[in-house]
């Protein structure tokens, strides 16, 4: 509070990270602005943005993006801060975001995981800048609105399973994981079925897929099986519903900073089977509210695979089939 009056605080009116990283309901007046999406012009400036200029707000919260010309601002990040994709370390937009976040008008930088924490420090270690950014960091993890209807599988006697899928980017995410279940569900006559909320976006337009245009079909074939149901898209609500009525969700991500759709579904009452990757081990505890699946990782919790660089490879496109990648935790000596 100022004084005894709310703060004003201006945010990005944007489709799903904001009203995830900030309060759903609060005594403060939160204003939600238009923003320049400059990474729609080119990807690599997705770091920053401009905003309103004189809208009389007190603070400024951004996510994942810096707003130039802020006089006070927070600005939460799932991975790296400043975002420079693409862009060098020597470069002059690179430095001028790096200059906003260390000065005096960045008041604080909030992780949404000790993953996110753990990247963004590794990301200036030995800098001149790691003292003044790691003063300022704090982890504060997503949330969430609560379910209203409940568990609505209580007293089921799940003689039939269903699980649900959901995710734009069709292979990141782990659909190929969900459609080889349906698939093998089906071979083995087992009583599952397996919903697929997803846009299928996926390929060459996805940073951490194979670009063998070969790879998806045989997935994308298996949306027809007779156990599976695709659905190209709904709206959040609707999605939520859809988790709520299932036994388990499905997240076998390769790469998710965080996975909004796992607690999502936790809010919906439906445990989540997911990677034990970035920091979804952070908010699924194996056999309480989940399932982890094990992926070989490094020191900062990312999977172990060969270089994006390398997306053409047939190495590479062998490695993201998920024939063998994954196996239970509970499964590691």
């Amino acid at each position: 509070m100022i004084g005894s009056k709310p703060v004003r605080v201006s945010v990005l009116r944007d489709r799903y990270p904001t009203s995830f990283s900030s309060p759903r309901h609060s005594r403060h007046d939160i204003r939600r602005r238009l923003f320049v999406p400059f990474n729609k012009l080119r990807a690599k400036l997705d770091g920053f943005t401009v905003m309103q200029p004189f809208d009389g707000s007190d603070l400024v919260h951004v996510v994942n993006r810096i707003p130039f010309g802020a006089r006070r601002m927070i600005c939460s990040f799932e991975s790296h801060i400043p975002r420079q994709f693409g862009l060098p370390s020597d470069a002059i937009l690179t430095k001028m975001m790096l200059k906003e976040i260390t000065s005096n008008r960045c008041r604080r930088l909030v992780g949404m995981s000790h993953f996110a924490m753990r990247t963004a420090l590794a990301m200036h270690e030995g800098t001149p800048a790691y003292d003044v950014i790691k003063a300022k960091m704090m982890v504060q993890h997503p949330n969430v609105e609560l379910g209203q209807k409940g568990d609505r599988l209580k007293g089921d006697d799940a003689s039939s399973l269903v699980l649900t899928f959901v995710g734009g980017h069709f292979v990141r995410k782990g659909g190929c994981v969900a459609v080889r279940i349906a698939e093998k569900a089906l071979e083995q006559g087992l009583p599952i079925h397996v919903n697929v909320i997803s846009s299928l976006q996926a390929g060459e337009s996805v940073w951490s897929d194979p670009t063998d245009p070969d790879f998806l079909k045989p997935y994308t074939d298996l949306l027809s099986l007779p156990n599976v149901t695709h659905f190209a898209g709904l709206p959040n609500a609707e999605a939520r519903e859809i988790m709520g009525k299932s036994h388990f969700t499905l997240l076998p991500t390769f790469e998710d900073t965080f996975g909004f759709s796992a607690i999502e579904s936790m809010a919906e009452y439906t445990p989540v089977i997911a990677t034990n990757v970035c920091a979804l081990p952070e908010v699924i505890y194996p056999g309480r509210n989940g399932h982890l699946l094990h992926l070989e990782r490094d020191e900062m919790g990312e999977w172990v695979r060969p270089d994006k660089s390398e997306r053409h490879t047939e190495a590479y496109t062998q490695i993201c089939s998920p024939s063998a990648t994954m196996r239970p935790i509970g499964q590691i000596a």
